[in-house]
């Protein structure tokens, strides 16, 4: 009879910490989910700054080449090639970061998930990476940047909330060399092809997002 109590005892015991770490397994998926739509809306809006991005750039091109009395939108264009804030995705990495480093992972049991979370934290992690690589090049161009552009002029463009507009009455450009100018715009052609890998990039992450919720929503019936 004792050993039977103690056997029972210990089948209760072993059924209500399944239990506990079911739930909290449960816990985790709800986090990430909620991560993951939070990441969906970001995504969109960095894709949608992205594809204007590489719209300036090209009105950079043309204006260098043919500035004529439109340097006030060459400034304008030309001051939002150094802003990164727009097209930059900082994931909400909360839940990710607490299954990869406190053993939370191990709570998630469907096999699908867990390995969909991962194939997920992966595309994060490049797209991170490209966006340093893209930080790089924009520093770079930096030394060019302002031998063409007075730097006073793009101090007035801004307000107090950070945005930016056109200077009127329309600025003057530095004299600058030729080989600034080539320099310069070799650095512009470099920062669009890598706004356009970011941003495929980026389309493929929203992808993994979208795929990740909806497993999660079939695996776990939320919503």
């Amino acid at each position: 009879m004792l050993f039977l109590a103690v056997f029972c005892g210990f089948l209760a015991e072993y059924q209500l910490e399944h239990k506990i770490e079911s739930d909290r397994g449960k816990q985790y998926i709800i986090s990430m989910y909620e991560d993951l739509k939070m990441d969906t809306v970001a995504l969109n809006v960095i894709i949608q700054n992205r594809k204007r991005r590489s719209e300036m750039l090209d009105s950079v091109f043309f204006l260098m080449d043919n500035p004529g009395d439109q340097q006030s939108d060459l400034y304008f264009y030309a001051r939002h090639l150094t802003r990164t804030a727009p097209v930059l995705f900082f994931n909400n990495d909360r839940t990710i970061q607490q299954l990869k480093y406190s053993g939370g992972l191990r709570l998630i049991t469907n096999k699908m998930v867990s390995d969909s979370i991962m194939i997920y934290d992966k595309q994060v992690r490049l797209v991170l990476e490209r966006q340093e690589s893209e930080i790089a090049t924009i520093r770079e161009c930096l030394a060019y940047y302002y031998k063409i552009f007075d730097g006073r002029v793009f101090l007035k463009m801004m307000d107090d909330n950070n945005v930016v507009s056109r200077p009127l009455p329309s600025p003057s450009l530095l004299n600058f060399s030729e080989q600034d100018a080539n320099t310069f715009l070799g650095y512009c052609q470099a920062i669009k092809a890598i706004n356009v890998g970011n941003s495929t990039h980026s389309k493929v992450l929203k992808e993994k997002a979208v795929e990740l919720i909806e497993i999660i929503k079939n695996k776990y019936h939320l919503e």
